[in-house]
Formats: structure tokens, C-alpha cells, sequence
């Protein structure tokens, strides 16, 4: 072997990858790039499986992630939106002035007769006192339960808004003097003065009557004034403030409220 095949043979390879000389120079057989380059049937089959499986799976995972977080947060707004559109908390607030002067035991029994769905929270409350929410029609026990233990801020805005819209909490403290709160929510009127008003008017205060407002010390929009239950001196008080400084659901209206209605017995 001569020195020029030797070194051809130890940088290059075999000589065989070389077919053209000319002169001292040696060409790459270049015959193989002129081969097609068509992919062979089977090979072709299965790249089209991969095409067609990876299409299935990205179908699916748009279907479970993106669409059916739109098709969810729709049909939310919608239920949202139908639940707002109930029959406000307002329409059967009570009269406090004409419980006043009522037993706890008289109270209840007077709502249970107007047929009242009634879930007791006397316990949670922490006082021996009365507590309880009048649930809407379309709200059970249960559900109410439910909503109640996982908490508000954790819940959807519908599911909340169809507990809140048509509800209202009562509770009294009877530990010295006699003292009566109804509260709930206002999804309609959307201005907390407006909800005080709407308030004031449904309880029969008469504006010559109020004494006070202004905003108190805990950020409560609020008016006062006096009034007689059934020949006792009393005082009421209706206060508001935004809903979603109450409850911090996302997605409830910016301009609900949250609305408050005290008498006090003066004793």
C-alpha cells in the first residue's frame, strides 16, 4: 500500500467511498443523494398515526381545559344573572317596630306561620340569643348548610347570590336590653344611600323621625332615629355598606349591598 492510499484510508475511511479521480484528486461517490427520498409505506402509516393521535389528544385537552372553562363561566353569568333577577330579600323583611316587644318564641312561631323556611344558627352565633336565616323558597336547609360551612368567599357568585337574594338574617340580644337586627342583601337599588332609603320605607319610618346619620367609626353608611312599639319608646338605626366589603365572592355586582336594620328597646 502506498503512502497516499494509506492516509486516504486513515483520515477518510475506506477508498471504496471514493469512484472518481482525477489526477491526484479523489471525488465522494455522490450516487446516494440521487436516490429518492420518499418514505417507505409502513413508515409513512405510522408517522400518519402519530399525526392523527396527537390531534385527538389536542382536541381533547382544548375541549377539557379552555372551552369548558368558557362553557362554565357562561353558564355561571347566566345563573348569576337569573338568580339576581329573583324576588329581593326586601319584599319580606319584617316590620321590626312590631317585634319589639315579642318573645323569641313568638317571633319564630310567627314566621314558621307564614310559612317561612327557617335554618337556626342560635348555636354558631356564640349567644344564648336567637339567630336564624329565613332561606329563600328554592333554597333548602340543606344547600343552605352546605354553603354555609364551606364559606362564601370559596363559593361561585351564583351560588351565593341564589342563598343571598331573597334571604335575610335575624337575630336579637336580649343580655340587659332588648335589641333586634334583620339584615341582608340589596341587588337592586345599587347605591348603599339609596339602599338606607329603600329600607326606611319599607319599615314606615317617617323622615320626621330620624335624629342621625352620617358614616360610623366601622365604615357604615348609616341613619337613626325613634320610633314607638306598641307604646314603648324604641330607637332604629338602618345601615349599609358595599356587599363585597361583607363578602369577597368574586363575581358579585359591584354596586350590591348589604343592608342592616336595628331596633332598641328603650328599657
Amino acid at each position: 500500500m502506498n503512502l497516499e492510499s494509506y492516509l486516504d484510508k486513515l483520515f477518510n475511511g475506506s477508498p471504496k467511498e471514493y469512484t472518481v479521480r482525477r489526477g491526484n484528486v479523489a471525488y465522494l461517490d455522490a450516487s446516494p443523494l440521487k436516490k429518492p427520498f420518499d418514505m417507505p409505506a409502513g413508515q409513512r402509516f405510522l408517522a400518519l398515526v402519530f399525526v392523527v393521535a396527537a390531534a385527538i389528544i389536542g382536541f381533547i385537552f382544548i375541549n377539557n381545559t379552555i372551552i369548558a372553562s368558557a362553557r362554565s363561566a357562561e353558564l355561571d353569568a347566566k345563573s348569576l344573572e337569573e338568580n339576581i333577577a329573583r324576588t329581593q330579600s326586601i319584599t319580606t323583611v319584617p316590620n321590626m317596630v312590631s317585634l319589639a316587644t315579642l318573645s323569641d318564641e313568638e317571633i319564630w312561631s310567627q314566621f314558621e306561620g307564614q310559612g317561612y323556611r327557617l335554618y337556626d344558627v342560635s348555636e354558631r352565633s356564640g349567644s344564648s340569643n336567637m339567630a336564624f336565616y329565613k332561606l329563600p323558597e328554592d333554597v333548602t336547609t340543606e344547600q343552605a348548610d352546605s354553603l354555609f360551612k364551606e364559606g362564601f368567599n370559596k363559593a361561585s357568585a351564583s351560588s351565593v347570590a341564589k342563598v343571598l337574594n331573597g334571604a335575610w338574617y335575624f337575630s336579637s340580644d336580649r343580655n340587659g336590653w332588648t335589641s333586634m337586627v334583620v339584615r341582608y342583601a340589596d341587588f337592586t337599588t345599587g347605591d348603599v344611600q339609596k339602599a338606607i332609603q329603600s329600607a326606611i320605607e319599607h319599615e314606615g319610618f317617617s323622615s320626621d323621625s330620624i335624629t342621625n346619620s352620617g358614616v360610623d367609626d366601622s365604615g357604615n353608611t348609616f341613619t337613626a332615629g325613634t320610633a314607638e312599639a306598641d307604646g314603648v319608646g324604641c330607637t332604629w338605626r338602618v345601615s349599609a355598606l358595599p356587599l363585597d366589603d361583607m363578602y369577597s365572592t368574586r363575581g358579585l355586582p359591584d354596586n350590591a349591598t348589604y343592608v342592616g336594620i336595628r331596633v332598641t328597646l328603650n328599657e
